[in-house]
């Protein structure tokens, strides 16, 4: 309890304020919001986007498109083209204009292709507060414990040291997704009962892995007083939630979003998949970019309404899902969408009994970024046995050799030194039937022993 509070009335606003943030205000208003009337909801909406609008005015290349300099209606908004992940590749320094505060992410989703952007601080503040919203429909609160089984950087150890500092003073755990070997997760089961999260978030592979250990072991997982399991960043299948809820002890949530825009649709007790409206506009499109009728699956769309820093008008996300009419039973009017297809992943495991989430190759990814080596602009991983990789990759450079011995070193800091990878140049990597082109195909059968 000591912890919780410390963490939620001293160090958590203590960051914001010198981030230049203001998340808890953020909540206040969130926490209101949500229960506005749909109409008014609509109008808060349409005044932030005639904002984002303006901000866009001083962006050369949405000046440069002509892009009207304030909006008279919606109608006026559904007539912009989509902005596609390629142009924002390709003209990512004049769909900028800096403010302070800035942090630059690189993403390459689960596309394979890389793309940078940028969040200012209100931009961060909306968007953790958004999930503290979703957090506290089921009784979760800024500074509770936090079990999290997620990605680690690929890279510099001092990255890792200071994630999980800034994890402690968070009051979070942060387990590595990247390593879900039995002996790993045996060692957490003590720091698992010390910190007795309120809430479980993380990939849902991971989250399997780690429910399957400790129900193997005889540990209980059900008794440390969870309130929720937060799913994210994969595609959260029927078996998985039944497994978790009963391994936990508590309710399971999904949540949607990308890099680009955070997490901006929350599940609420009901079972509905609420999107934070006043973060951004989402639309869901066919293939001419016309709205689909509710309950019609539909391209994903989404604008940014508090990143004047770099604005995403109308971008297309690369995901399916479909819009949904109708009032929520909580009694919350936020707008409702259903995922039916979304960041699909797979575990990767190998001959040393090392489990972990494909979510490794993404982190891989922006560790190339990060390091200036842009020469791969794609890359897929085949796995034919359990300890041969097959790195497909694409690259106009004649000689990508330092972005290749890059990315060979990132995959053996999680694969191990065992690992035999082979490097392929192809001309293209096809693509899957949604559009993506993923970044892992296991071709090794589930019971191959280690």
């Amino acid at each position: 309890m000591l912890r919780s509070l410390l963490t939620r009335h001293a160090y958590m606003p203590l960051v914001s304020a010198l981030q230049g943030e203001s998340m808890f205000a953020c909540l206040r208003e969130l926490e209101e919001t949500q229960f506005l009337e749909p109409e008014g909801l609509k109008r808060r909406q349409f005044e932030e986007l005639r904002k984002t609008i303006r901000a866009a005015a001083r962006i050369p290349f949405y000046r440069e498109r002509g892009d009207p300099v304030d909006l008279a209606d919606w109608e006026e908004f559904l007539e912009l083209p989509v902005l596609e992940k390629a142009q924002v590749r390709a003209h990512y320094e004049s769909l900028r204009h800096p403010g302070p505060g800035e942090s630059q992410g690189h993403t390459s989703g689960s596309t394979g292709e890389p793309v940078r952007f940028t969040h200012g601080p209100l931009f961060r503040s909306r968007h953790e507060a958004g999930q503290w919203r979703a957090r506290g429909w089921y009784g979760v609160r800024p500074g509770d414990g936090v079990l999290a089984v997620w990605g680690r950087p690929v890279g510099p150890a001092r990255e890792w040291a200071l994630l999980r500092l800034k994890s402690f003073l968070n009051h979070l755990l942060h387990v590595s997704a990247f390593d879900l070997s039995e002996e790993f997760i045996r060692g957490l089961y003590p720091r698992i009962r010390r910190l007795r999260p309120r809430l479980v978030y993380g990939y849902p592979s991971g989250l399997e892995v780690l429910a399957r250990q400790a129900a193997s072991d005889g540990f209980r997982l059900d008794d440390l007083g969870v309130r929720v399991v937060a799913c994210t960043a994969e595609v959260l299948y029927g078996f998985q939630r039944e497994l978790l809820e009963e391994a936990f002890g508590a309710p399971v949530a999904d949540v949607y979003g990308c890099a680009e825009f955070g997490s901006f649709a929350h599940q609420c007790p009901q079972g509905r998949m609420h999107v934070a409206c006043e973060n951004v506009v989402v639309e869901f499109l066919d293939d001419s970019d016309r709205p689909v009728p509710s309950g019609t699956p539909g391209q994903v769309v989404v604008t940014s309404l508090h990143n004047p820093g770099m604005p995403l008008i109308r971008y297309r996300v690369g995901d399916m899902a479909v819009p949904i009419e109708g009032v929520c039973p909580c009694g919350r009017n936020l707008p409702l969408m259903d995922i039916r297809t979304g960041k699909v992943g797979q575990m990767v495991r190998t001959a040393g009994g090392r489990i972990f989430s494909t979510e490794l190759f993404d982190y891989v990814n922006k560790n190339l970024l990060a390091s200036g080596h842009r020469q791969i602009q794609a890359f897929h991983v085949v796995q034919t046995t359990l300890e041969d990789f097959t790195v497909r990759y694409v690259s106009e450079a004649s000689e990508p050799g330092a972005a290749l011995a890059a990315c060979e070193k990132g995959l053996r800091e999680v694969l191990g030194g065992q690992a035999r990878v082979l490097f392929e140049r192809v001309e293209e990597i096809p693509r899957h039937p949604g559009g993506k082109l993923g970044y892992f195909t296991c071709e090794v059968p589930p019971d191959a022993a280690p």
